[in-house]
């Protein structure tokens, strides 16, 4: 018969989540991920490996989040470009609520592992081109929608957008007084996102 794991992996890779969301892959150590995850060194490797199959495996975790956050404001309602007002503003606020912005363990694990011989900065790679390249069809879909001009090009426009909203996320943590971070915002939305 076979033994019932004595932890939810759910909850223990959130928690690997969150600590390397705030310290980064370098910073963290197995005593680190032991407290967090509230396990054994045998356990953590017997259910995930060594330390890097863990961050990855918690980015993973942590980029479908995301994903599901960018597609349900993208795609679920009628207006395509309010839908990415909405991203980039919530992301904002996730900033002053003292959070680190959703797209923050993304670029920061991109940032730290390329810089790494040990590391392997290829799952953040990927969760950045999955990004654009959901902006992409989302542009796309606004174009169909004429809610873009159309000589807009997507494709660029959704580069332009992902750098802004990685550019303007991460320059919240500079802890802005929320009146410069509404400002900051609206003067990057006008910038960034056409109107037909």
């Amino acid at each position: 018969m076979a033994r019932t794991p004595q932890f939810d992996r759910d909850i223990a890779l959130n928690n690997a989540m969150l600590l390397f969301w705030k310290q980064g892959y370098h910073a963290t150590s197995m005593k680190d991920i032991e407290y967090a995850l509230d396990m054994r060194p045998g356990s953590i490797y017997a259910a995930f490996g060594n330390k890097e199959s863990l961050f990855n495996e918690a980015l993973r975790t942590y980029g479908e989040q995301l994903i599901e956050q960018y597609t349900g404001f993208l795609f679920e309602g009628s207006d395509t470009i309010e839908g990415f007002r909405k991203v980039l503003i919530t992301m904002v606020d996730e900033c002053g609520q003292q959070k680190p912005s959703m797209a923050c363990m993304v670029v920061k694990s991109l940032l730290e592992l390329h810089t790494l011989d040990d590391a392997d900065a290829s799952t953040a790679i990927s969760y950045i081109d999955r990004f654009e390249n959901i902006f992409k069809e989302a542009f796309l879909l606004a174009k169909e929608r004429g809610q873009l001009g159309p000589d807009e090009d997507p494709e660029r426009l959704a580069v332009l957008y992902q750098a802004t909203l990685i550019g303007v996320t991460t320059y919240a943590h500079r802890g802005l007084e929320k009146t410069a971070l509404n400002q900051l915002v609206e003067d990057a939305l006008e910038r960034v996102l056409p109107r037909n």
